[in-house]
């Protein structure tokens, strides 16, 4: 399998690292960044297939840094998970409105964002393998 690229939107420094070195182990290429005001111009440069954005960012919610990334059309295939310290029904409802695909309640297991990751991954390459024609093969 083709390593795939992260964006990882994480405020907390620590939180940041740790997600970043566990994604690195797995085999994932890890981008982070701390400011949306940076994000588009990280995804036009590295074309992540996985957005990983934290609620609490400066200057930027990440509700509205999704409706930004949906009006310029760099939401499309992309995986996006949320991670929040609220998992409030009303705000993984408003993520999922937003374009969300996962929500993950802080604290969580990075093991587990990792999991979710590699079944989406398996399934876009059983995606992409079906879509193949037996003829190229």
């Amino acid at each position: 399998m083709t390593a795939m690229c992260v964006l990882l939107l994480e405020y907390d420094a620590i939180l940041c690292d740790l997600i970043k070195l566990t994604l690195k182990r797995n085999g994932y290429i890890p981008i982070t960044c701390d400011d949306p005001i940076f994000a588009m111009d990280e995804i036009e440069e590295y074309q992540p297939e996985i957005l990983i954005i934290d609620t609490c960012l400066p200057h930027l919610n990440a509700f509205d840094l999704l409706h930004e990334f949906q009006e310029n059309g760099l939401l499309e295939g992309k995986y996006v998970v949320i991670l929040s310290a609220l998992g409030f029904s009303s705000v993984v409802k408003q993520a999922r409105e937003a374009g969300a695909d996962e929500f993950l309640v802080k604290p969580f297991d990075v093991e587990t964002l990792v999991s979710k990751l590699a079944t989406r991954q398996k399934s876009q390459t059983k995606k992409l393998l079906s879509s193949v024609s037996a003829t190229t093969l």
